[in-house]
């Protein structure tokens, strides 16, 4: 995909809207190949055959992520969290929640607090979101030697319980 004449990654957060028969993807990365850098987006984009693209929206409420966890639970699509919240080097933990993939609302809770450098996903499985936390040993043991792994359930990605820590 081209955007301002850039090669744009749009990563892979794809939901597919079951109403519409589109499919949409949201957020991604703009290389600049003169400034040899990479920048996020907070667009949407939408298709029906995978050959022709049309932009949703330019400015997501949700502003821009890198690398979120997004789930579609049928009757909403939630995003979660991300590696980095913008122009800080803390991690992201909002959750945000939309039934058409441009307008998006903040839910009223946060992921459990774990480092950016744990591998994460999320998935929605007998109407619970659970969140599976593993290490990427060869950094995270450099930077939390405590580091642990852990399962966290959700009925509504607000308040989280811990179901499960060290899991191997």
């Amino acid at each position: 995909v081209k955007k301002n004449n850039k090669n744009t990654l749009l990563k892979n957060y794809a939901c597919k809207d079951e109403t519409k028969d589109r499919m949409y993807v949201a957020w991604g990365e703009v290389i600049d190949e003169v400034k040899n850098s990479i920048y996020r987006m907070n667009d949407v984009w939408s298709t029906a055959d995978g050959i022709n693209w049309k932009q949703e929206s330019t400015n997501l409420a949700t502003g821009e992520k890198w690398e979120p966890m997004v789930v579609n639970t049928g009757k909403e699509v939630y995003v979660f969290g991300g590696k980095y919240l913008k122009d800080a080097s803390a991690h992201d933990n909002t959750i945000y929640k939309s039934s058409n993939m441009t307008e998006w609302t903040k839910v009223g809770g946060e992921l459990p607090d774990l480092s950016r450098y744990y591998d994460k996903s999320i998935v929605y499985f007998k109407n619970k979101f659970w969140l599976l936390q593993s290490i990427n040993s060869s950094l995270s043991l450099r930077t939390d030697p405590t580091a642990s792994t852990g399962v966290w359930s959700s009925a509504d990605g607000k308040k989280w319980k811990i179901e499960k820590t060290n899991v191997e």
